[in-house]
């Protein structure tokens, strides 16, 4: 990992939020079955793209908030079923080449906040589809993190996150093991009763 400078001016009133939700790295789809194709090499550009444009777009807030909201990655093992029920899934190619986009894109996506926001925190949510990749995600992200005081990777493995940001209260989750979405706010007030 090579440090990345500083931007020399941001607000310290805002924070810059990119959250990827659901973006099944190692899918496949073909465009005649399913209206448009997607393998790894789209979903790494679609997702670079979108980050280049969000970043660009972005306020230069002092802080920026990433979350993987879940489901990074389509399949959790070189099996490519679901890990819990294993429903079979059209997977592209090779779970190696997945793990590698999956990790230089999250990096990528570090990167680029990095240029703009003097502080990232990053958020992997664990989804149903990604079980245990999702925690080898946060652990290896924090691993080339680990020496950058500018990034700070959330290694908890629970299900809903938290993230104070002046009066505000931010709430990530894939939502997948909640039971009934009421009762998030009484989990909230459970979790975090100082927030």
């Amino acid at each position: 990992y090579k440090p990345v400078k500083a931007p020399k001016a941001t607000n310290d009133d805002l924070m810059a939020a990119y959250p990827v939700g659901d973006h099944h790295f190692g899918m496949l789809a073909w465009h005649e079955e399913t209206g448009a194709d997607y393998n790894i090499s789209i979903g790494e550009k679609l997702l670079v793209g979108a980050m280049d444009h969000l970043v660009r777009s972005a306020p230069p807030a002092t802080e920026a908030l990433i979350v993987l909201l879940g489901d990074f990655l389509h399949y959790d093992s070189m099996e490519s079923v679901t890990p819990q029920n294993r429903n079979q899934l059209d997977s592209d190619t090779r779970y190696p080449r997945m793990v590698r986009a999956a990790i230089r894109s999250a990096r990528y996506m570090v990167k680029r906040a990095l240029k703009k926001h003097e502080a990232v925190r990053l958020i992997v949510e664990i989804g149903n589809h990604d079980l245990t990749g999702s925690v080898w995600m946060m652990e290896s992200l924090a691993a080339v993190y680990e020496n950058e005081p500018r990034v700070t990777v959330d290694t908890s493995p629970q299900n809903i996150h938290y993230h104070s940001f002046g009066n505000n209260l931010v709430t990530t989750t894939h939502g997948d093991k909640l039971k009934k979405p009421a009762d998030v706010p009484l989990i909230i007030a459970t979790d975090e009763p100082e927030k």
